[in-house]
Protein backbone atom coordinates (compact mmCIF):
# COMPACT_ATOMS: atom_id res chain seq x y z
CA UNK A 1 0.00 0.00 0.00
CA UNK A 2 3.16 2.30 1.21
CA UNK A 3 4.18 1.69 -2.42
CA UNK A 4 0.87 2.29 -4.64
CA UNK A 5 0.74 5.68 -2.38
CA UNK A 6 4.26 6.93 -2.78
CA UNK A 7 3.96 5.83 -7.09
CA UNK A 8 0.42 7.64 -7.09
CA UNK A 9 2.38 11.04 -5.75
CA UNK A 10 5.57 11.16 -8.08
CA UNK A 11 3.16 10.19 -10.78
CA UNK A 12 0.82 13.16 -9.78
CA UNK A 13 3.63 15.11 -9.21
CA UNK A 14 5.20 14.49 -13.07
CA UNK A 15 1.89 14.94 -14.75
CA UNK A 16 1.32 18.88 -12.77
CA UNK A 17 4.95 19.65 -13.72
CA UNK A 18 3.69 18.85 -17.34
CA UNK A 19 0.52 20.88 -16.96
CA UNK A 20 3.03 23.77 -15.93
CA UNK A 21 5.95 23.19 -18.13
CA UNK A 22 2.80 22.96 -20.90
CA UNK A 23 1.32 25.72 -19.85
CA UNK A 24 0.69 29.13 -22.39
CA UNK A 25 -1.26 31.04 -20.53
CA UNK A 26 1.43 34.21 -20.13
CA UNK A 27 2.64 33.56 -23.75
CA UNK A 28 0.48 36.32 -24.57
CA UNK A 29 2.12 38.70 -22.17
CA UNK A 30 5.66 37.10 -23.57
CA UNK A 31 4.90 37.53 -26.60
CA UNK A 32 3.77 41.04 -26.65
CA UNK A 33 7.36 41.72 -25.05
CA UNK A 34 5.64 43.47 -22.54
CA UNK A 35 7.52 41.41 -19.88
CA UNK A 36 10.58 38.78 -20.25
CA UNK A 37 9.62 35.19 -20.74
CA UNK A 38 11.16 34.20 -17.31
CA UNK A 39 9.09 37.03 -15.26
CA UNK A 40 6.35 35.55 -16.95
CA UNK A 41 6.58 32.51 -16.21
CA UNK A 42 7.11 32.88 -12.52
CA UNK A 43 3.83 35.25 -12.28
CA UNK A 44 2.13 32.40 -14.39
CA UNK A 45 3.00 29.77 -11.91
CA UNK A 46 2.14 31.85 -8.75
CA UNK A 47 -1.18 32.49 -9.79
CA UNK A 48 -1.60 28.77 -10.89
CA UNK A 49 -0.87 27.45 -7.49
CA UNK A 50 -3.34 30.11 -5.59
CA UNK A 51 -6.13 29.00 -8.55
CA UNK A 52 -5.13 25.04 -7.86
CA UNK A 53 -5.65 25.97 -3.71
CA UNK A 54 -8.85 28.05 -4.20
CA UNK A 55 -10.67 26.85 -7.00
CA UNK A 56 -9.56 23.03 -7.64
CA UNK A 57 -11.94 20.92 -6.03
CA UNK A 58 -14.62 21.79 -8.73
CA UNK A 59 -13.38 20.27 -11.88
CA UNK A 60 -11.58 17.31 -9.63
CA UNK A 61 -14.81 16.39 -8.37
CA UNK A 62 -15.69 16.65 -12.35
CA UNK A 63 -13.60 14.07 -13.56
CA UNK A 64 -13.01 12.22 -10.23
CA UNK A 65 -16.39 11.53 -9.62
CA UNK A 66 -18.42 11.92 -12.79
CA UNK A 67 -16.42 9.94 -15.39
CA UNK A 68 -16.60 6.60 -14.43
CA UNK A 69 -20.05 4.51 -12.65
CA UNK A 70 -18.25 2.22 -10.35
CA UNK A 71 -16.05 2.57 -7.43
CA UNK A 72 -12.93 3.65 -8.60
CA UNK A 73 -10.10 1.62 -6.40
CA UNK A 74 -6.70 2.96 -5.61
CA UNK A 75 -5.21 0.50 -8.45
CA UNK A 76 -7.33 2.15 -10.96
CA UNK A 77 -6.43 5.76 -9.81
CA UNK A 78 -2.83 4.59 -9.99
CA UNK A 79 -3.32 2.97 -13.68
CA UNK A 80 -4.96 6.36 -15.03
CA UNK A 81 -2.10 8.24 -13.65
CA UNK A 82 0.46 6.22 -14.80
CA UNK A 83 -1.03 6.05 -18.16
CA UNK A 84 -0.86 9.93 -18.59
CA UNK A 85 2.61 9.93 -16.92
CA UNK A 86 3.50 7.88 -20.06
CA UNK A 87 2.05 9.38 -22.66
CA UNK A 88 2.85 12.92 -21.42
CA UNK A 89 6.43 11.54 -21.91
CA UNK A 90 6.03 9.86 -25.08
CA UNK A 91 4.39 13.20 -26.42
CA UNK A 92 7.65 15.56 -24.91
CA UNK A 93 10.08 13.01 -26.65
CA UNK A 94 8.04 13.72 -29.52
CA UNK A 95 7.81 17.22 -29.38
CA UNK A 96 4.23 17.07 -29.26
CA UNK A 97 1.84 19.81 -27.58
CA UNK A 98 -0.85 17.77 -25.90
CA UNK A 99 -3.74 18.69 -23.77
CA UNK A 100 -3.50 17.04 -20.08
CA UNK A 101 -6.95 17.38 -20.16
CA UNK A 102 -7.47 15.01 -23.27
CA UNK A 103 -5.06 12.44 -21.51
CA UNK A 104 -7.31 12.25 -18.16
CA UNK A 105 -10.13 11.81 -19.73
CA UNK A 106 -8.92 8.91 -22.57
CA UNK A 107 -7.32 7.20 -19.79
CA UNK A 108 -10.52 7.20 -17.43
CA UNK A 109 -12.54 6.11 -20.93
CA UNK A 110 -10.10 3.39 -20.85
CA UNK A 111 -10.11 2.10 -17.44
CA UNK A 112 -13.95 2.24 -17.10
CA UNK A 113 -14.64 0.38 -20.29
CA UNK A 114 -12.02 -2.81 -19.58
CA UNK A 115 -13.29 -2.45 -15.78
CA UNK A 116 -17.03 -2.54 -16.53
CA UNK A 117 -17.85 -2.68 -20.19
CA UNK A 118 -19.75 0.48 -21.66
CA UNK A 119 -21.59 1.15 -18.83
CA UNK A 120 -18.54 1.97 -16.93
CA UNK A 121 -18.87 5.71 -18.12
CA UNK A 122 -21.18 8.23 -17.24
CA UNK A 123 -21.35 8.99 -21.22
CA UNK A 124 -23.63 12.19 -20.50
CA UNK A 125 -20.71 13.98 -18.29
CA UNK A 126 -18.48 12.51 -21.51
CA UNK A 127 -20.73 14.66 -23.60
CA UNK A 128 -21.04 17.65 -21.79
CA UNK A 129 -17.18 17.65 -21.38
CA UNK A 130 -16.61 17.35 -24.94
CA UNK A 131 -19.32 19.95 -25.76
CA UNK A 132 -17.65 21.87 -23.84
CA UNK A 133 -13.96 21.67 -25.46
CA UNK A 134 -15.65 22.02 -28.70
CA UNK A 135 -17.65 25.26 -27.88
CA UNK A 136 -14.75 27.14 -25.92
CA UNK A 137 -12.72 26.89 -28.67
CA UNK A 138 -14.95 28.33 -31.29
CA UNK A 139 -16.05 30.84 -28.10
CA UNK A 140 -12.91 32.08 -27.89
CA UNK A 141 -12.20 32.83 -31.90
CA UNK A 142 -15.54 34.99 -31.71
CA UNK A 143 -14.75 36.79 -28.83
CA UNK A 144 -10.94 37.59 -29.47
CA UNK A 145 -12.20 38.61 -33.15
CA UNK A 146 -14.92 41.03 -31.97
CA UNK A 147 -13.47 42.37 -29.00
CA UNK A 148 -10.01 43.04 -31.29
CA UNK A 149 -12.37 44.73 -33.77
CA UNK A 150 -13.57 46.57 -31.03
CA UNK A 151 -10.11 47.64 -29.91
CA UNK A 152 -8.78 48.47 -33.43
CA UNK A 153 -12.04 50.73 -34.46
CA UNK A 154 -12.81 52.23 -30.96
CA UNK A 155 -9.37 52.70 -29.50
CA UNK A 156 -6.37 52.62 -32.15
CA UNK A 157 -7.63 54.43 -35.02
CA UNK A 158 -7.88 57.44 -32.89
CA UNK A 159 -4.67 57.44 -31.63
CA UNK A 160 -3.01 59.52 -33.89
CA UNK A 161 0.64 59.45 -34.60
CA UNK A 162 3.48 57.07 -33.37
CA UNK A 163 3.83 58.02 -29.97
CA UNK A 164 -0.04 58.46 -29.17
CA UNK A 165 0.00 54.72 -30.42
CA UNK A 166 2.85 53.67 -27.95
CA UNK A 167 0.56 54.99 -25.00
CA UNK A 168 -1.99 53.59 -26.10
CA UNK A 169 -0.55 49.96 -26.39
CA UNK A 170 1.35 50.42 -22.66
CA UNK A 171 -1.84 50.88 -21.49
CA UNK A 172 -3.05 48.07 -22.88
CA UNK A 173 0.06 45.57 -21.28
CA UNK A 174 -1.33 46.70 -18.17
CA UNK A 175 -4.75 45.42 -19.29
CA UNK A 176 -2.88 42.29 -20.48
CA UNK A 177 -1.08 41.82 -17.63
CA UNK A 178 -4.11 41.69 -15.27
CA UNK A 179 -5.97 39.40 -18.11
CA UNK A 180 -3.25 36.86 -17.91
CA UNK A 181 -3.22 36.82 -14.25
CA UNK A 182 -7.00 35.93 -14.20
CA UNK A 183 -6.59 33.37 -17.04
CA UNK A 184 -3.37 31.58 -14.69
CA UNK A 185 -5.61 32.02 -11.92
CA UNK A 186 -8.63 30.18 -13.59
CA UNK A 187 -6.69 27.56 -15.29
CA UNK A 188 -4.84 26.53 -12.03
CA UNK A 189 -7.93 25.99 -10.60
CA UNK A 190 -9.22 24.08 -14.41
CA UNK A 191 -6.31 22.15 -14.55
CA UNK A 192 -4.64 21.21 -10.93
CA UNK A 193 -7.74 18.54 -11.07
CA UNK A 194 -6.26 16.47 -14.03
CA UNK A 195 -3.32 15.82 -11.67
CA UNK A 196 -5.46 15.73 -8.18
CA UNK A 197 -8.95 13.70 -9.55
CA UNK A 198 -7.66 10.40 -8.78
CA UNK A 199 -4.71 11.35 -6.50
CA UNK A 200 -7.02 11.99 -3.76
CA UNK A 201 -8.93 9.47 -4.27
CA UNK A 202 -5.54 7.31 -2.99
CA UNK A 203 -4.88 9.81 -0.53
CA UNK A 204 -7.62 10.60 1.08
CA UNK A 205 -7.40 14.17 1.16
CA UNK A 206 -8.00 16.53 -1.53
CA UNK A 207 -6.45 19.75 -0.06
CA UNK A 208 -2.84 17.78 0.28
CA UNK A 209 -3.63 16.53 -3.19
CA UNK A 210 -3.83 20.40 -4.78
CA UNK A 211 -1.26 21.25 -3.00
CA UNK A 212 1.54 18.95 -3.56
CA UNK A 213 -0.10 19.08 -7.29
CA UNK A 214 -0.20 23.19 -7.48
CA UNK A 215 3.41 23.47 -6.26
CA UNK A 216 4.47 20.91 -9.07
CA UNK A 217 2.28 23.18 -11.55
CA UNK A 218 4.48 26.15 -10.32
CA UNK A 219 7.58 24.35 -10.51
CA UNK A 220 6.63 23.06 -14.16
CA UNK A 221 6.06 26.69 -15.66
CA UNK A 222 8.82 28.77 -13.54
CA UNK A 223 11.53 26.33 -14.87
CA UNK A 224 10.55 24.44 -17.70
CA UNK A 225 7.72 26.36 -19.20
CA UNK A 226 9.81 29.35 -21.27
CA UNK A 227 9.74 27.24 -24.37
CA UNK A 228 6.11 27.08 -24.63
CA UNK A 229 5.61 30.42 -24.16
CA UNK A 230 8.13 31.32 -26.81
CA UNK A 231 6.25 28.40 -29.12
CA UNK A 232 3.14 30.03 -28.63
CA UNK A 233 3.43 33.63 -28.07
CA UNK A 234 5.76 34.16 -30.68
CA UNK A 235 5.71 31.47 -33.80
CA UNK A 236 1.74 31.29 -34.02
CA UNK A 237 1.10 35.04 -34.79
CA UNK A 238 3.34 38.32 -33.53
CA UNK A 239 1.51 39.91 -31.13
CA UNK A 240 1.37 43.71 -30.08
CA UNK A 241 -0.49 44.39 -26.23
CA UNK A 242 -3.59 45.46 -27.85
CA UNK A 243 -4.06 41.95 -29.44
CA UNK A 244 -2.57 39.92 -27.33
CA UNK A 245 -5.22 41.55 -24.49
CA UNK A 246 -7.98 40.73 -26.65
CA UNK A 247 -6.82 36.66 -26.72
CA UNK A 248 -5.92 36.84 -23.45
CA UNK A 249 -8.95 38.64 -22.03
CA UNK A 250 -11.83 36.21 -24.00
CA UNK A 251 -9.44 32.75 -22.60
CA UNK A 252 -9.68 34.34 -18.99
CA UNK A 253 -13.11 34.32 -19.12
CA UNK A 254 -13.76 31.40 -20.68
CA UNK A 255 -11.57 29.64 -18.32
CA UNK A 256 -12.90 31.28 -15.55
CA UNK A 257 -16.68 30.42 -15.76
CA UNK A 258 -15.57 27.01 -16.69
CA UNK A 259 -13.69 26.80 -13.37
CA UNK A 260 -16.46 28.01 -11.63
CA UNK A 261 -18.85 25.20 -13.31
CA UNK A 262 -16.46 22.51 -12.22
CA UNK A 263 -16.33 21.98 -16.46
CA UNK A 264 -12.58 20.91 -17.54
CA UNK A 265 -11.46 22.19 -20.57
CA UNK A 266 -8.10 22.26 -22.61
CA UNK A 267 -7.15 26.11 -22.09
CA UNK A 268 -4.38 25.50 -24.82
CA UNK A 269 -7.57 25.39 -27.24
CA UNK A 270 -9.06 28.11 -25.84
CA UNK A 271 -5.77 30.39 -26.11
CA UNK A 272 -4.95 29.21 -29.37
CA UNK A 273 -8.15 30.03 -31.12
CA UNK A 274 -8.22 33.52 -29.47
CA UNK A 275 -4.84 34.36 -30.36
CA UNK A 276 -5.78 32.98 -34.46
CA UNK A 277 -9.29 34.77 -34.05
CA UNK A 278 -7.11 38.07 -33.06
CA UNK A 279 -4.68 37.26 -35.97
CA UNK A 280 -7.74 36.87 -38.68
CA UNK A 281 -9.38 40.54 -37.14
CA UNK A 282 -5.91 42.37 -37.65
CA UNK A 283 -5.48 40.51 -40.96
CA UNK A 284 -2.40 39.08 -40.35
CA UNK A 285 -0.19 35.83 -41.77
CA UNK A 286 -1.14 32.40 -39.41
CA UNK A 287 1.50 29.74 -39.09
CA UNK A 288 -0.69 27.13 -40.09
CA UNK A 289 1.23 23.91 -40.35
CA UNK A 290 2.17 24.87 -36.42
CA UNK A 291 -1.71 25.12 -35.90
CA UNK A 292 -2.01 21.77 -37.28
CA UNK A 293 0.93 20.24 -35.52
CA UNK A 294 -1.11 21.38 -32.13
CA UNK A 295 -4.51 20.04 -33.04
CA UNK A 296 -3.45 16.37 -34.31
CA UNK A 297 -1.56 16.24 -31.21
CA UNK A 298 -4.84 17.08 -28.92
CA UNK A 299 -7.30 14.12 -31.27
CA UNK A 300 -4.28 12.05 -30.48
CA UNK A 301 -4.42 12.08 -26.81
CA UNK A 302 -7.81 10.68 -26.25
CA UNK A 303 -7.40 7.32 -27.81
CA UNK A 304 -3.63 6.42 -27.04
CA UNK A 305 -4.32 7.70 -23.36
CA UNK A 306 -7.26 5.15 -23.22
CA UNK A 307 -5.60 2.19 -24.73
CA UNK A 308 -2.54 2.99 -22.36
CA UNK A 309 -4.71 2.65 -19.44
CA UNK A 310 -6.76 -0.27 -20.39
CA UNK A 311 -3.44 -2.05 -21.56
CA UNK A 312 -2.03 -1.34 -17.59
CA UNK A 313 -5.54 -2.44 -15.91
CA UNK A 314 -5.63 -5.79 -18.78
CA UNK A 315 -1.67 -6.11 -17.08
CA UNK A 316 -2.84 -6.68 -13.55
CA UNK A 317 -5.36 -8.72 -14.13
CA UNK A 318 -3.54 -10.98 -16.25
CA UNK A 319 -1.09 -10.99 -12.76
CA UNK A 320 -3.48 -12.23 -10.57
Amino acid sequence: MLTLLIASIMFSMYIAISIGANDETMSTVAGSRFMTVLNAAIIGGIFNLLGALLMGWKVEETIGKGILTFRVSKFHSLAILSSMSIWLTMASLLGLPVSVTHSVIGSAIGVGILSNGIAGVNWGTILTIVLGMLVSPITGFILSFFLYQIVKSSILKRAKGITSREYVELNFSLLLLSSAILTAFSKGGNDVGNATAFLSNIIGNSMIARIICGIGMLIGLSTLGKRVLIKVGMTVVNLTPTMAFSAQFSTGIITFIATVMGLPLSSSQVLISSIIGVGYARGMKINYKQVVGIIVSWILTLPVSGILAALIVKAYYLLL
